[in-house]
């Protein structure tokens, strides 16, 4: 930043002479050193030129907008379905009643051997 002030500085004392600027169709002129009116133009072109750009760049800030707001609510989606998945889970591993059914025991005549391996 040092450098552009320093340049600039330099550019208007070397051009302190002054220009007449005169509108033409209009009764209007002004005496103005030449650094200041190339300063000034050059200062109304970073002007036009920064709006034009926010003008253009209205559309691309509303697309973020409006993806933002979907965003949150697909969020917010996501996690309504972990919770409910999350519960589903834990009712799925309740264990069941077993019904009670009959233990068998085998006495040592009734097993058959089994069979051999090989």
């Amino acid at each position: 930043m040092l450098p552009l002030i320093a340049l600039a500085a330099a550019f208007a004392v070397a051009n302190r002479a002054a220009v007449t600027i005169d509108l033409d169709p209009l009764p209007f002129a002004l005496d103005a050193p030449l650094y200041a009116v190339v300063m000034a133009a050059v200062f109304a072109g970073l002007v036009v030129g920064g709006l034009t750009a926010w003008l253009t760049g209205g559309k691309r800030r509303r697309e973020i907008r409006r993806l933002k707001r979907n965003l949150k609510m697909l969020e917010s989606e996501v996690a309504s379905l972990r919770s409910r998945l999350a519960e589903t889970v834990k009712e799925n591993e309740k264990p069941e009643p077993q019904p009670e059914t009959a233990q068998v025991t085998a006495r040592s005549g009734d097993a058959t051997p089994p069979p051999p391996a090989g």
